[in-house]
């Protein structure tokens, strides 16, 4: 919404330098080509289980990472509960013994018979 009005706002100018030019490529590379590409590599190597579960834990580790290492975001008791949350689930989920077994409940032979 806010680029589209951008232009009737204000004026718009592209001269940056190219260090900015360079970080926005740097960006697009390796945060989304490079990124895209080894998760879809990864997913082909695992179960669809585990690619779910690593999915999952996404905001756990964008957490931590972002708290712990560079000292951006402060951790506060709403954000150690998410996290908490999220990774208990995925825990219960994974561990839960009929889904070791491969019996879920759900299976059509189960239905048939």
């Amino acid at each position: 919404m806010a680029s589209a009005i951008t232009p009737f706002v204000t004026e718009v100018t592209f001269d940056l330098p190219w260090e900015v030019w360079a970080a926005v490529v740097w960006t697009a590379v390796s945060g989304t080509i490079y990124a895209f590409f080894l998760q879809s590599w990864a997913q082909r190597r695992t179960t669809s289980t585990h690619a779910a579960v690593l999915l999952c834990l996404e905001s756990v580790f964008s957490a931590v990472c972002s708290g712990s290492s560079s000292a951006m975001d402060t951790i506060t008791w709403r954000l150690v509960t998410g996290a908490t949350l999220i990774f208990s689930g995925i825990l219960i989920i994974e561990l839960w013994p009929s889904r070791r077994d491969g019996r879920d409940g759900n299976s059509l032979a189960e239905q048939s018979g």
